[in-house]
């Protein structure tokens, strides 16, 4: 019950930007939750990534404001058993 996801990806700058965000602040959390981790003063780059999961992959996100590791931080979620 994913929502499609299409077959091919334009690899361009805002994907590279999505990648890097991903393997510098991201995880899997369960089978399908994608997570990206932000501070607090990285909402612009927080609200460009959600911008960017939702035009090119479909997907309805989350951004939530997360207590741990001393501090508080933004984290971005999503589901896809595709992605994951």
């Amino acid at each position: 019950k994913s929502n499609h996801i299409k077959n091919s990806i334009m690899v361009d700058d805002e994907f590279c930007n999505f990648l890097g965000w991903f393997i510098a602040e991201g995880h899997f959390a369960a089978e399908s939750c994608i997570r990206l981790n932000f501070n607090l003063s990285e909402q612009n780059e927080c609200d460009r990534l959600e911008n960017f999961i939702v035009d090119k992959f479909n997907l309805k996100t989350t951004t939530y404001i997360t207590k741990g590791n001393g501090g508080q931080s933004l984290r971005l979620e999503f589901h896809s058993k595709i992605l994951s």
